[in-house]
C-alpha cells in the first residue's frame, strides 16, 4: 500500500496522509459489463468509505469520460452491503461517451467496480480510490 501526503485544508497543519491508495485499470471492446481485476475485500465487522474517480477514453477518437463517486460499503458478521446510494458525479465527457458508465457491487465480501463500454470500440479504463476503513 501507498502513502500519499495530500492537502486539506481542514486541519490544523494542512497535510494529511492516506494510507490506502488503489488503482486499476481495465480496457472493453464491447457494450457488456467487464468487472476491474482486483475487488477490495472488506474486513469483517468494518465500514469503508471510498472516493473513486474514473477516467475512460477511446483511443483512435479521443473521447473521453470522467466521473467521481463517493460511497460506503460495511461487512456486519460476514454480511457485505453496499451503504445507501452511492454519489456519483460527472465530471467531463464527450458527446460520444454517453452510453459508458460504471456500476459499485458487493460481491463474496469484496466490493467490485464495473465497466460497459460500447460495441465495437476499444475503451481504456482508470480507476484510482482512496478507503478508509472503521472496525467495530
Amino acid at each position: 500500500m501507498a502513502t500519499k501526503t495530500i492537502f486539506n485544508p481542514l486541519l490544523e497543519e494542512g497535510f494529511q496522509k492516506i494510507t490506502v491508495n488503489h488503482t486499476q485499470t481495465i480496457t472493453t471492446t464491447n457494450g457488456t459489463a467487464t468487472a476491474f481485476l482486483n475487488p477490495k475485500t472488506i474486513s469483517n465487522n468494518s465500514v469503508q468509505s471510498f472516493i473513486t474517480r474514473v477516467t475512460a477514453i477511446q483511443a483512435t477518437t479521443g473521447h473521453v469520460s470522467v466521473w467521481e463517486y463517493k460511497g460506503a460499503i460495511k461487512n456486519l458478521a460476514g454480511v457485505t452491503t453496499m451503504v445507501d446510494t452511492i454519489v456519483a458525479e460527472q465530471l467531463a465527457i464527450d458527446p460520444l461517451a454517453t452510453t459508458w458508465t460504471t456500476n459499485f457491487t458487493s460481491v463474496g465480501g469484496q466490493l467490485r467496480l464495473e465497466a460497459v463500454g460500447q460495441v465495437g470500440k476499444t475503451i481504456k479504463w482508470y480507476a484510482e480510490t482512496i478507503f478508509h476503513e472503521l472496525t467495530f
